[in-house]
This record gives structure tokens, C-alpha cells and sequence, in this order.
């Protein structure tokens, strides 16, 4: 149903109009455009599977995407150095160990 606010008494709003909006220009040169753009991904670095029954040079992602669907395998994203993990889980282990020392009979 449509509204008409022809009737509508709006006179007061001249009296006591709303204060002026402030325009605020933006003056961004790094602005970057909504527009896609295309991405370069470098292709990986090559490397031997130890699946299968003999070690295969996988050298392209392609290489990498057959391999993955001829042994039922899929990468489950932990590309980061080994040891590092190790190397945090053992240091928190250690400052457990020393809390639990300073507390009479360890830790309840």
C-alpha cells in the first residue's frame, strides 16, 4: 500500500532544521579498484613422494593432483618447518613441569 506524505504538516523541520553534514573527501592514491584482477601463483618446488611402491618426482601441480587421486590422498595444510611445533609443545611441557615442582604433591 502506498504512503503519500502530501498531507503531512513538515513545517516545524524549516524552524529547526538538521545540522549540515560533513563531507568528507577521501584523497586515497593507493585505492584499489573492486574490479578482479588476475593472480599469479608460482608453481611449486619439486620434491619426492615416499607413496606408492617406488618414490616419484612430483615437479607441478598437476603432477601433485594425479598423484593425490591415484593414492586416495589429499593435503591437509601443514606447510611449516619441521620441528617447530615440536619445538613449542616441548618448551610448554618443560614450563609445566616446573610449575608443577614448586606445588606440594603436583598438580591435583
Amino acid at each position: 500500500m502506498p504512503i503519500c506524505l502530501s498531507g503531512l504538516d513538515l513545517g516545524f523541520m524549516k524552524a529547526n532544521p538538521l545540522p549540515p553534514r560533513e563531507r568528507r573527501i577521501e584523497t586515497r592514491p593507493d585505492r584499489r579498484s573492486d574490479l578482479p584482477a588476475p593472480m599469479y601463483m608460482a608453481d611449486i618446488k619439486p620434491f619426492i613422494s615416499p607413496v606408492g611402491e617406488s618414490p616419484s618426482l612430483i615437479s607441478s601441480r598437476k603432477h601433485l593432483r594425479d598423484h593425490e587421486r591415484a593414492y586416495a590422498m589429499h593435503q591437509v595444510g601443514n606447510d611449516f618447518p619441521q620441528g617447530t611445533v615440536a619445538a613449542k609443545n616441548e618448551a610448554k611441557r618443560a614450563e609445566r613441569e616446573k610449575l608443577a615442582a614448586g606445588v606440594e604433591g603436583g598438580w591435583a
